[in-house]
């Protein structure tokens, strides 16, 4: 089933939970704060599984993971902010999905 929505204007839907695109997959968000856990837990465990074992960027993507597992956002913001140097470098971006760094950047400017 689809539905055809025509918006006229300035294809803004102002304080709806609906993302206006074009041709493109349309995002109901229950909640502004509500947070995909098991995205960031896949994503993280992926990428710790593709990063040197004895690089800091493994070791805090697992603790980072740990937080995630627990769904423990201030945790999680923290470590993130701590360790964003680790977490923004070439070695983690260079295994990274753009979503999980784009999440990670999100988390760090929180």
């Amino acid at each position: 089933m689809s539905v055809h929505i025509n918006i006229k204007g300035n294809n803004s839907l102002d304080n709806s939970p609906i993302t206006v695109g074009s041709n493109n997959k349309v995002t109901i968000q229950d909640s502004k704060d509500e947070i995909d856990w098991g995205t960031i837990q896949d994503e993280l465990i992926e990428v710790s599984g593709k990063l040197p074992k004895s690089s800091k960027e493994y070791f805090v993507c697992k603790e980072a993971l740990g937080y995630a597992m627990c769904k423990d956002k201030e945790g999680l913001k923290n470590i993130l902010q701590k360790n964003s140097q680790s977490f923004l470098s070439d070695i983690f971006k260079g295994v990274a999905s753009g979503a999980l760094v784009e999440i990670i950047k999100y988390f760090i400017s929180y």
